[in-house]
């Protein structure tokens, strides 16, 4: 770096001398603490590692892409700074994109402890139609996108995006959406494998997953995160190609904004019909905390001749949700198109106020049931240590007894489906402090 004539001292624009070391490196590229000015984009080559001390920082400008990445590349520990702007806009931080270039085949993208402010996008991956990039990881690091912003393009200024990958693994970052046009969160297009696992969403539409027609999603994994303040915790949509199995479990969705448009805190869709297939195989959830969310949680919704394949509910838990005073909302609910073959449930809970709705109006479409037993409900929160996680994330760690029909204590539409719910007087016993996870804990690294 200082060879060629880097300053690092956030005044002087180093962005030709920045390039000349990217390009003189030799594949690893090594900056210590201070900060490079930069005024336009840097290109990084094809398989360049970036190993950064603690202070090192690239402090870029408006209307451009910080660091373009041609292929392979490593970067840990670097800071990445851009002021907001009021701009309708979508120029990333780091940006890896078959479209701007074309990306060498087996392509490995990763990106760990990186702290990212102001971009219109944080992390950007697109493989392209091969796909030309194997794997994709986003860890341990903190982004929080351009706060000013007006909206975005089909990206529509997300955290963070993983398209067309072979595998994407979003793992132990915190994530924070723009308070003003933000629309997605995590955001990933055709990636045959999806983990989102222990991260702290915050705004927007936490996690979007499509598939498209080349590339359908084989498996999305949802595990450990925490979700305050978002308007939607999960979308899929299919786009052509099914997405085969989707597991969510052991997260945490605090008071999401759901608007009655979404309807469902987990939207299961379609964007395009699939032909030939089930549009969705496999759902299975299980241990998630829901806490007042307006409308239903679980909605797949299909269109005409398209099918919906399993839902799997088992120890989920339910705060004071599906409680908007009008329309047709239950916390499982499904679309009027398209079928449903087969709901399973079993020890699902509800702790719900007088506004809380049913968990399933008259069972539904679904084609086959097999509805669990009910269930008398307490728990406690334990904190959960991951090995290699730099915090500590929460898991929702519930013990159930089960127990015969009672008529005296239960509405017959949630007998039927296996579900107690508590009259309010029970639940202000029940709910007492410490039952939610605070900001705080969710923060603690």
């Amino acid at each position: 770096m200082r060879r060629t004539g880097v300053t690092l001292d956030g005044v002087t624009d180093d962005t030709n001398n920045f390039q000349k070391a990217l390009n003189a490196c030799n594949g690893r590229l090594y900056i210590p603490k201070g900060t490079i000015k930069t005024t336009a984009q840097v290109d990084v080559p094809a398989g360049t590692e970036i190993v950064c001390d603690a202070g090192a920082t690239i402090s870029a400008g408006a209307n451009y892409h910080a660091l373009n990445c041609k292929g392979s590349v490593t970067i840990t520990g670097l800071k990445m700074t851009r002021a907001d702007a009021a701009q309708n806009s979508s120029w990333k931080a780091i940006n890896v994109d078959n479209a701007v270039q074309a990306l060498p085949a087996n392509s490995r993208v990763i990106v760990r402890d990186c702290v990212i402010t102001g971009f219109d996008i944080g992390v950007y991956v697109d493989g392209g139609a091969a796909p030309n990039v194997d794997f994709f990881e986003l860890s341990s690091s903190r982004i929080v996108i351009n706060n000013l912003g007006t909206g975005g393009g089909a990206s529509v200024r997300p955290t963070v995006a993983g398209n067309n990958c072979a595998q994407v693994v979003i793992r132990d970052n915190r994530l924070d959406a723009s308070a003003t046009g933000a629309v997605n969160n995590i955001y990933a297009i055709g990636s045959s494998k999806v983990d989102v696992i222990q991260n702290w969403i915050r705004r927007g539409h936490a996690v979007k997953v499509l598939s498209n027609a080349a590339h359908p999603v084989e498996q999305l994994r949802v595990i450990g995160n925490q979700m305050p303040d978002v308007n939607i915790a999960l979308i899929c949509q299919a786009d052509a190609t099914p997405i085969r199995l989707v597991e969510i479990h052991d997260n945490l969705v605090d008071t999401p904004t759901t608007a009655v448009s979404d309807v469902g805190c987990v939207y299961l869709g379609i964007l395009n019909a699939v032909a030939g297939a089930k549009a969705y195989e496999v759902v299975m959830a299980s241990g998630n905390v829901f806490k007042n969310v307006p409308y239903s949680v679980w909605y797949p919704v299909m269109t005409v001749g398209n099918a919906f394949g399993t839902l799997v509910l088992g120890g989920n838990y339910y705060f004071d949700t599906s409680t908007a005073d009008v329309g047709n909302y239950s916390i499982v609910n499904h679309g009027s198109l398209g079928t449903y073959d087969r709901l399973i449930t079993a020890n699902e809970a509800i702790v719900g106020n007088a506004h809380t709705r049913s968990y399933l109006q008259d069972r539904g479409g679904f084609t086959t049931f097999d509805i669990g037993p009910n269930i008398r409900e307490r728990h406690r929160l334990e904190p959960r240590h991951s090995r290699d996680s730099t915090h500590a994330a929460g898991r929702a760690v519930r013990r159930y007894e089960a127990q015969g029909e009672s008529k005296n204590d239960r509405t017959s539409d949630r007998a039927a489906v296996g579900v107690e719910t508590l009259a309010p007087a029970q639940r202000e016993k029940r709910a007492r402090p410490g039952l939610f996870f605070s900001e705080r804990q969710a923060n603690a690294r």
